[in-house]
């Protein structure tokens, strides 16, 4: 996050700290995946990570078009 803090455009700081911020919350939902047996623990983590996946793939893509 402490890169996208740092971009000077308001709008590429958001999407940068936005992503990294996903990106936490797929790596949370990881260990989850990993370590629990509660089903339905798991269940909201494998939710939380595919819908954060896409969020940050959706993100990374306008960014990407920001920064041309």
């Amino acid at each position: 996050m402490a890169q996208g803090m740092m971009d000077p455009d308001p709008g590429k700081s958001w999407m940068k700290q936005m992503i990294a911020h996903h990106q936490g919350a797929v790596d949370m939902s990881n260990i989850v995946l990993k370590h629990s047996t509660d089903e339905d623990v798991r269940k909201e983590a494998q939710k939380t990570k595919e819908q954060n996946e896409k969020d940050m793939k959706e993100l990374q893509a306008e960014l990407r078009k920001k920064e041309r």
